[in-house]
């Protein structure tokens, strides 16, 4: 939101002008800006990966479970 309230609120003007802030901002270090959202990036990718990993464990479970419910079902008509 860039509205400049110095019309409304004139006794802004005496700290900082609007003009003069978003210069600033404006000029903010565009390499810090881009490292900011590489690192972003990075912590999201690491996630996604992890959450990946999570997921395929738990099929793998599941799958193991539906095995051993099979051979627990087949072992217990043998005996009957």
């Amino acid at each position: 939101m860039w509205r400049d309230l110095s019309i409304e609120f004139p006794e802004i003007n005496k700290e900082i002008s609007f003009q003069s802030f978003k210069q600033e901002y404006d000029n903010r270090d565009k390499q810090q800006n881009a490292n900011t959202a590489y690192e972003w990036k990075d912590k999201y990718h690491r996630l996604l990966e992890s959450h990946n990993e999570i997921l395929k464990m738990n099929m793998n479970l599941k799958e193991e479970i539906r095995n051993l419910e099979n051979e627990l079902k087949n072992l217990k008509r043998k005996k009957i």
